[in-house]
C-alpha cells in the first residue's frame, strides 16, 4: 500500500464517521508505509487509544472473537498483560494474547483540526464541533482578504471551507518527503478569490457594480436575447436582483459629506520626539 491511498484510507473513514473516532490496530498500521505513521503519530494525527475489548482468539483452530481482558502485568512493573477466557473448549480455559494485539490508536477530526492549525502556523483553536460537523480552524489571511477557516465532515468527503470555497482535504492534504504537507497557497488563493455570500459581503457597492456591469456586458455580446439570465446564473443570483445592482449605479460621496466624516473623526495624538 502506498502512503498516498493509506491516507486517502484513513480520510475516508474519518468523513464516514463524521468526524467521530476512528480506531486502527497494530495489524493495519503494520501494512501501512512505516514512514507515514511514524508521521501521523508525529502530527498527532493518530494518538493512543484504550485497548481492543475483543481479539481473535489464538487458542485453537477455531479462531472465535472474543472478549479480551487486560490486567497489570504480573512481573510487579507498569506493564499490562492481555488474555481471554474461552468457554467453549474443556480443555482450554486461559490463553495469552500478545498486548500488540489489542493496541490501537485512534483518529478524530478534532486531532485532524489541530494538526491542519499547526501546519498554517495559525493561532491556536476552539476546541469541539458544531453541529454541522464542523470543526473551526483559525483566521487564514490572504494578500486581498482574510476569512476563518473550517474543516467540515460531510456525507462521503471531508472537506476545508473558506471564503464562499469547499476543498476536498484530499487534494491539499497530501505526504511528501518523508512529511505530512497541506497546500497553503492553494488556501491562500481561494481566501484571495472569495465566492458566493462572502465575495457580495467583501466588496464594496461600486466594485460590485462595475464587475457585475461588466459580466452582462460580456454575456450581452455572446447572448443578446439572453445575455442577463446567463449573467445571472453566473453570478449565481436571479435576474430581478442583478437589475437592482445593474441599473441603481451607488452615488458616489458628497464631498462635503466625506470631509464631514473627517472633521467629526478624533485627532491624533502627538508623540514627542525623545531627545
Amino acid at each position: 500500500m502506498t502512503p498516498a491511498t493509506a491516507l486517502r484510507e484513513l480520510l475516508a473513514r474519518l468523513a464516514a464517521s463524521r468526524g467521530t473516532a476512528v480506531y486502527v490496530n497494530q495489524s493495519e498500521l503494520a501494512e501501512w508505509p512505516p514512514d507515514l505513521v511514524g508521521e501521523l503519530k508525529r502530527q498527532q494525527i493518530l494518538a493512543p487509544a484504550s485497548p481492543a475489548t475483543s481479539a481473535v482468539c489464538p487458542g485453537c483452530e477455531r479462531a472465535c472473537a472474543m472478549p479480551v481482558d487486560v490486567v497489570p502485568a504480573d512481573d510487579g512493573g507498569c506493564g499490562v498483560a492481555a488474555f481471554i477466557v474461552c468457554d467453549r473448549r474443556n480443555d482450554i480455559n486461559r490463553v495469552e494474547v500478545p498486548i500488540r494485539a489489542v493496541e490501537r490508536w485512534r483518529a478524530t477530526g478534532e486531532h485532524l483540526a489541530d494538526c491542519i492549525s499547526r501546519l498554517l502556523h495559525l493561532e491556536s483553536r476552539p476546541h469541539g464541533a458544531d453541529s454541522n460537523n464542523r470543526w473551526a480552524i483559525g483566521m487564514l489571511e490572504g494578500r486581498k482578504h482574510k476569512d476563518r477557516l473550517a474543516l467540515h465532515a460531510g456525507d462521503c468527503s471531508l472537506t476545508l471551507s473558506v471564503a464562499g470555497h469547499a476543498i476536498a482535504l484530499e487534494e491539499v492534504l497530501t505526504f511528501k518527503s518523508q512529511a505530512i504537507r497541506l497546500d497553503r497557497s492553494a488556501l491562500l488563493q481561494c481566501v484571495d478569490q472569495p465566492t458566493g455570500k462572502v465575495a457580495a459581503e467583501s466588496e464594496s457597492a461600486e466594485s460590485r457594480y462595475t464587475r457585475l456591469l461588466a459580466l452582462v456586458d460580456k454575456w450581452r455580446r455572446k447572448n443578446p436575447r439572453k445575455f442577463l439570465q446567463a449573467a445571472a446564473d453566473e453570478e449565481g443570483i436571479s435576474v430581478f436582483a442583478l437589475r437592482q445592482v445593474i441599473y441603481r449605479k451607488p452615488k458616489a460621496a458628497d464631498p462635503m459629506t466625506s470631509m464631514a466624516g473627517v472633521l467629526a473623526s478624533p485627532a491624533p495624538k502627538l508623540v514627542k520626539a525623545k531627545r
